[in-house]
């Protein structure tokens, strides 16, 4: 994407949720499971950094820019573990307890949802599906991957 569709991006009138998302993807160049699989209590925002597990079970780190610590303290609110983006709506019965976030009893953010937020309210910006400028071979911004209680 060019740097006027970055921009077109980040102006879109949006849910916090979602812009905390686009912009931790866009400025760590994490892939989206890795960032969906985000627990509040890896999340080190004074750092720009958080703890995930990668493909193949080892723990890695995801670094960002100053965009997202700008955008976490509000995101998380006064949440201490679970998920770090979840749905809108409660769990369903026989969601595993680690996908549930247990302050509010919503289930982790899918990548399936993810993916129809992107693609309805990011269509007509640029690249569909992707945050990366520039990176044609890299995986689209949404691709799916399930969340391992690292």
């Amino acid at each position: 994407m060019a740097e006027n569709q970055i921009a077109a991006l980040w102006r879109l009138d949006v849910a916090l949720r979602e812009k905390t998302q686009w912009k931790m993807l866009y400025e760590s160049a994490a892939r989206t499971d890795e960032v969906l699989c985000l627990n509040v209590e890896d999340l080190y925002p004074q750092d720009k950094r958080g703890k995930i597990t990668a493909k193949g079970g080892a723990t890695e780190w995801i670094h960002w820019q100053s965009g997202t610590p700008q955008l976490l303290p509000r995101l998380i609110a006064r949440r201490t573990r679970g998920p770090q983006f979840f749905a809108d709506r409660k769990a369903p019965a026989g969601t595993p307890t680690f996908d549930v976030c247990p302050e509010t009893g919503r289930a982790r953010l899918s990548y399936r949802r993810a993916e129809e937020i992107f693609e309805h309210r990011g269509s007509g910006i640029g690249d569909r599906g992707r945050l990366m400028p520039g990176h044609r071979s890299d995986p689209p911004l949404l691709r799916p991957g399930p969340c391992t209680a690292g």
